[in-house]
């Protein structure tokens, strides 16, 4: 009898760690989160109906960077610029207190901002590892609490159990087991409330594929390169003439992280065909994010995988 209020301890104690702690790190993050962008949201809604005001992108950049520091969040947290601007543009078109003319030269102004940011809009990833590790931490977290609600339900009884005691190892272990299922439980509970909540819609799909498209062009346009567009038959996006005149051609994928090898290899063995077809200088698979493991082809491949902050890089003059 003792052994199961020892046990029902542990499990309570567990739980209870693992939501405190939750709370004041995962949670308290999520909330930052959420304060910086409807703060964020309200800054431009204010000077965009008192002042007229019709940011850039620059401005709007600096907005989220000052709100990313000022929160402490990183600055992929904060919606992105064209976000904001959809975010604006219906809070003012459900606005009944803003009169019909006043709502009318509002959205005059801007409306060609949002135009310029959805064709302009740049898909930056998280820098590698970060999903991974948020990902790990509430379970290292539930790992702990339930070592330690562990210790607790068996402390009161140490002076009285010998180390290796079937019935001690055993207590250890229902309690453990106890605490991390329902850990985990919550964690998907919680998962999946996330998701249906998302407040950041997800581009997928043909979307995610065009935006990611458009701004890798919007990138080689800013670096001064001579850009073309191929047939649609070609089996590349865009042919690039350097300044040197060396001809490169570019493919986009907005794949996600995790893609199987054999889809990499079979992209790049089709590029490595059409440098030689065309007589280009190489080809550059450019990715919205970084690939984990992709395989290495080498310095002298005629085929380099890149990410788009890496093409800038690679290109720049």
């Amino acid at each position: 009898m003792a052994n199961y209020l020892l046990g029902a301890l542990g499990i309570v104690v567990s739980v209870a760690l693992f939501l405190i702690g939750y709370r004041q790190t995962i949670g308290a993050r999520r909330e930052r989160v959420g304060s910086a962008n409807a703060d964020l949201q309200r800054i431009l809604l204010r000077r965009v109906i008192l002042e007229g005001f019709a940011p850039t992108r620059e401005d709007i950049e600096r907005l989220r960077d000052g709100k990313s520091r000022e929160f402490r969040v990183a600055i992929s947290d904060i919606l992105l610029p064209v976000q904001l601007m959809n975010s604006v543009y219906t809070q003012v078109v459900e606005n009944d207190f803003i009169s019909p003319e006043l709502r009318k030269g509002i959205m005059a102004a801007i409306n060609p901002v949002a135009e310029r940011l959805i064709k302009t809009e740049e898909l930056e990833p998280e820098p590698p590892g970060r999903d991974l590790a948020r990902s790990a931490l509430p379970l290292l977290l539930g790992f702990v609490t339930s070592a330690l609600g562990a210790a607790v339900a068996v402390l009161p009884q140490f002076r009285s159990i010998a180390l290796g005691r079937k019935e001690t190892l055993e207590l250890v272990v229902t309690i453990v087991v106890a605490s991390l299922s329902i850990i985990v439980s919550y964690l998907v509970f919680t998962r999946l409330r996330d998701q249906q909540d998302e407040s950041q819609p997800s581009r997928s799909g043909p979307k995610a594929a065009f935006e990611f498209e458009a701004s890798v062009l919007h990138a080689l346009k800013k670096l001064g390169l001579s850009v073309k567009r191929p047939p649609a038959q070609s089996g590349y996006d865009f042919q690039v003439t350097t300044s040197s005149g060396s001809k490169i051609l570019i493919e986009t994928r907005a794949w996600p992280p995790m893609v199987p090898p054999s889809m990499v290899r079979r992209a790049v063995e089709r590029l490595s065909d059409l440098v030689a077809k065309e007589d280009a200088k190489e080809a550059l698979l450019v990715l919205r994010q970084p690939l984990l493991g992709s395989p290495n082809f080498g310095s002298d491949a005629p085929v380099k995988i890149f990410s788009l902050t890496d093409l800038r890089k690679y290109l720049s003059p």
